[in-house]
């Protein structure tokens, strides 16, 4: 059921695009991304006013109804032929793919993000048709953009359940019209679309940083880092292809309204699409019109602000929901306000006050584009000598004027993009980071991985419209075209994964398969507002996130620290998972110092409903099983005992689970 849900909204995306390609007379492969990105912001705006089923259900009878009246109009033949487009058929071929491997494979979660926020928020948001802001459950980033969920849920609104693997197919599916959309800047021909589309769909595995042996979650992640590039990609070879004709700015204006909603730092991605368009709008041209420069202002000033209004409408509604602040960040405890991070940072960076922390991790920024790995040829410098290999190509197979200076323009855009998100990632360590994790620059790869990937695409795109915008040099720029996408193909063959989404290996789904199991066996029994600890001794919290995801309630946070109810100590925290250990063992982030008493005036204080016991050890059998009124296994059982907490937490009564093996 969920397969076919997945291919009806499908098929009504691309009926959609070909309806508006026929009225607007252009190629549907330049029209599935904004349809795909302005049906996502219809069940945003549905969403916040919680009418988000209703919105889904009109949704899809608006884009039947548009196909059904413009096809009426225009007659089936000329569907058709506008659906002959060979860059259409790799974007319709493309999610058919994505869609049906997924649907036999059914592949599953398994990053720590998507449990904390990527996938559990996908799965709030279908299972009770509200934006997760306001759905009931555990949920670390209720503060975090909706865009990507929305997505997921456009793919499956109708479907019974809930499935993982639709999202990676939603997900994919917008890679797909991203890449589609570049493929359409070559022209009509199948070879030049179909090489433009290889090249675009190699990127993600070039700008991975793969370690032999490991599994690559490219095209197989429910997170939003692979989405910013593409998405940012795509609005501007929208431009690119589009952008002088009111209908292609309109386009380019939902895109970047997505890209806004794709992740808290998807408003810098939009802003800097916007600089790269106005750059070639106001100076692509010879001569330079002092009237169309002020007209692009106007129009980067109106995009500038439904951007940062997209973001701050947002903003208003978590506020309101679920009570989070999410224009702040921070790190060990702290946290600043955006403009405390960028006006704070910008003066350190100019030396105004600087810490030891700036000029420390400001070293390790300085060196990194030499040093830390973001593609499959290595660090930053081998990314950036690729993208500029394709813009120079690029630039010199344009047609002379207008053409190349526009080429010109937007490489000059995206280079100052590069060295704003180089410095905006700068601050984020500093203010947004805990210090051993800034000074290891952590996930620095992911996030700077993502801007060189949208960088590149546009690289590619510049070259892919060369190929129908200059009539001495098309061949070359064809030939550059095929060139790029074999040396992309090449490396990935050579550097690139062994496994994948083609061939993940199932084992990998073990512990999920067992904990789903397992919090089945007491989901009836719990509600989404009730509280409950879990005791999984010796967990790395890997089980305690599988089971915020798995259960009907909302999984609560233990403590860290030396101990707990011990007056004369004040070394303790708020943390996910916890280990609890006696006071002669040494402890670390996630073992806890505890005794009986200090469990007890630990649940006295935090008002929690349930304990779910998942996983013992010797000291915690000793230690606190006289607090149960059933026996406490050593290591584990069939099923977990979920006991309700009484008295305060001196007593808990079990309530479900204890079968024993």
């Amino acid at each position: 059921m969920t397969l076919l849900c997945g291919l009806v909204v499908l098929a009504a995306l691309a009926g959609g695009s070909l309806a508006l390609a026929e009225w607007l007379d252009r190629d549907p492969a330049l029209l599935a991304l904004p349809v795909l990105a302005g049906s996502v912001l219809w069940l945003w705006l549905g969403g916040m006013a919680g009418l988000l089923l209703p919105a889904a259900w009109l949704w899809l009878a608006a884009m039947a109804g548009l196909t059904v009246f413009v096809g009426a109009g225009a007659g089936p033949a000329a569907l058709a032929r506008r659906a002959a487009s060979a860059a259409f058929g790799l974007f319709v071929a493309g999610a058919l793919v994505f869609w049906v491997l997924f649907a036999v494979r059914q592949p599953l979660f398994t990053q720590w993000d998507e449990f904390t926020l990527w996938g559990s928020a996908c799965k709030m948001t279908c299972e009770q048709d509200v934006l997760f802001p306001a759905a009931r459950g555990y949920l670390a980033g209720r503060g975090s953009l909706p865009g990507m969920m929305l997505l997921g849920y456009l793919f499956q609104f109708a479907a019974p359940g809930f499935a993982e693997w639709a999202v990676f197919a939603a997900y994919d599916t917008l890679y797909m019209a991203v890449a589609a959309l570049a493929a359409a800047l070559v022209g009509r021909g199948w070879r030049g679309a179909v090489l433009t589309g290889a090249a675009a769909v190699s990127l993600p595995f070039f700008f991975s940083v793969y370690q032999p042996g490991a599994v690559s979650q490219v095209y197989q992640s429910a997170m939003g880092d692979l989405a910013l590039a593409f998405v940012f990609g795509g609005a501007v070879c929208l431009y690119l292809a589009d952008g002088d004709r009111p209908a292609g700015l309109a386009g380019c204006a939902v895109t970047l309204v997505f890209l806004t909603l794709v992740k808290d730092i998807g408003l810098a991605y939009a802003l800097v699409a916007v600089l790269v368009m106005a750059l070639a709008r106001a100076f692509g041209q010879r001569p330079v019109a002092l009237r169309r420069v002020l007209s692009t202002a106007g129009l980067a000033l109106a995009a500038a602000v439904l951007i940062a209004g997209t973001f701050a409408l947002w903003s208003v509604y978590v506020m309101n929901a679920s009570g989070v602040d999410k224009n702040a960040v921070g790190g060990e405890g702290e946290s600043v306000g955006y403009a405390t991070v960028l006006l704070g940072g910008l003066a350190q960076l100019l030396g105004v006050g600087r810490t030891e922390k700036f000029a420390a991790i400001l070293a390790l920024m300085v060196k990194a584009p030499l040093t830390v790995p973001v593609c499959l040829l290595g660090p930053g410098a081998a990314a950036a000598a690729a993208a500029l290999l394709l813009q120079g190509l690029a630039a010199f197979c344009a047609a002379p004027g207008a053409a190349r200076r526009r080429v010109l323009w937007v490489s000059a855009g995206l280079w100052v993009g590069l060295a704003a998100f180089w410095v905006f990632h700068l601050f984020l360590y500093v203010y947004n980071f805990a210090d051993i994790e800034a000074y290891q620059l952590k996930d620095y790869a992911r996030y700077l991985g993502s801007v060189h990937t949208g960088m590149t695409l546009v690289s590619l795109g510049l070259l892919a419209a060369a190929c129908q915008r200059s009539r001495g040099r098309a061949a070359l720029a064809r030939l550059g075209v095929c060139g790029a996408a074999a040396g992309l193909l090449a490396v990935c063959l050579w550097r690139g994964p062994r496994a994948g989404l083609w061939n993940y290996p199932t084992s990998l789904y073990t512990a999920r398969q067992e904990i789903k199991a397992r919090a089945a066996t007491v989901n009836d029994y719990l509600d989404w507002d009730d509280q409950v600890l879990l005791i999984c001794q010796g967990d790395d919290v890997s089980r305690w996130y599988y089971y915020g995801y798995e259960l009907h309630a909302t999984i609560a946070n233990g403590f860290g620290g030396s101990s707990y109810g011990d007056e004369r100590v004040d070394n303790r925290w708020p943390t996910t998972g916890m280990t609890l250990i006696p006071t002669f063992t040494n402890a670390n982030e996630f073992e806890t110092v505890c005794s009986r008493n200090g469990l007890v005036a630990f649940l006295q204080e935090a008002q929690y409903d349930y304990i779910l016991v998942d996983w013992t050890d010797e000291y915690f059998c000793e230690e606190f099983s006289p607090l149960f009124d059933a026996p406490i296994p050593l290591g584990t059982t069939h099923d977990p005992l979920l006991f309700k907490i009484e008295d305060g937490g001196a007593r808990m009564t079990l309530v479900a689970g204890g079968d024993t093996a």
